[in-house]
């Protein structure tokens, strides 16, 4: 989850692609219909258009109740976040083939996954009013390290060094963002965020953290005075956000029941420039090293799968 604002460079519509579907054993086609943009936007700024007629492509299973991506490693695996309020595991699956490479066991409370680079995963914990983040040792699939936060932690990002994550934490009826020294493994910067907030990520320079609220607010805030210092609107419901690796693009996931849709964020004009379909059951995007496709994570109690998209 790498990002910073600059002018727009990913934000043309794709050319037609041969489009190559790998069905994995046991995949259920039927659930992973894709559904198609179709409401209004809320604010001047904003424009919402239809989705267009884009098949993924690529498409293949993953573990049921699939929940979190971490971004794809130069490895050309992913790691996937899966599982229930009793049993969540944590799965490498190669992109190439959509094989299962291998699973391990991790906490039930987890709720987010990203890969640090360095052999470990960090793993974020919501259990009731406590939280934390663990560190995983990607070989054994250990607990390395535990830091604890002041409150369960819904969403992680990783600065693009690879030294900072920034976790989403609840204390009571508030939110806040906390930044997290990776080899200290000490907390540091708390940047209060609205009480709606359902995710946030660095910009590159981290200069400024991105916020996203329920409603498709999304806010930058500074990370010298913790001040708002631009603020839009990019459609509701917003579930959760992926930034380009040049930070120039917002992937805003916005979760309708039943017409998912993902919008396409110029952070340089603030302005919804299209709108990319999203499968049903969506709950996570990443996008991938080299900006070219999105990864959309898709699960519920009965299926997994993960789709890719063409950004170019």
């Amino acid at each position: 989850m790498t990002n910073e604002n600059s002018s727009a460079d990913k934000t043309r519509r794709p050319e037609p692609v041969s489009v190559r579907i790998r069905l994995a054993t046991g995949f259920i086609v039927a659930c992973c219909a894709l559904a198609l943009a179709g409401c209004g936007s809320t604010a001047a700024k904003t424009t919402h258009r239809s989705a267009p007629k884009i098949r993924p492509l690529e498409l293949f299973a993953a573990p049921k109740g699939t929940i979190a991506l971490a971004p794809p490693a130069s490895s050309g695996s992913v790691w996937v976040l899966a599982g229930n309020a009793s049993v969540k595991t944590l799965s490498r699956v190669d992109v190439d083939t959509g094989a299962i490479l291998g699973t391990f066991g991790v906490s039930p409370q987890a709720t987010d996954v990203d890969e640090l680079g360095n052999g470990e995963l960090a793993l974020s914990i919501a259990n009731g009013s406590s939280g934390a983040v663990q560190l995983i040792d990607t070989q054994s699939g250990k607990v390395a390290a535990t830091i604890a936060t002041s409150g369960p932690v819904s969403r992680i990002a990783l600065a693009s060094d690879n030294a900072t994550i920034y976790a989403l934490e609840s204390v009571g009826a508030n939110r806040a963002v906390v930044a997290i020294a990776t080899t200290a493994r000490t907390l540091g910067t708390i940047y209060p965020v609205p009480a709606t907030t359902v995710d946030a990520v660095p910009t590159i320079d981290q200069t400024a953290i991105w916020v996203l609220e329920h409603d498709g607010t999304v806010a930058q805030i500074s990370s010298v005075n913790k001040q708002v210092t631009t603020e839009f609107i990019t459609g509701a419901p917003a579930g959760e956000f992926a930034i380009s690796p040049t930070g120039s693009t917002l992937y805003v996931l916005r979760s309708s029941a039943t017409a998912p849709d993902v919008a396409v964020v110029n952070t340089t004009t603030e302005a919804v420039t299209k709108a990319l379909p999203a499968p049903l059951h969506a709950d996570d995007l990443v996008v991938s090293p080299d900006g070219s496709t999105l990864y959309d994570a898709v699960g519920d109690a009965s299926i997994g799968n993960i789709q890719t998209f063409p950004l170019n």
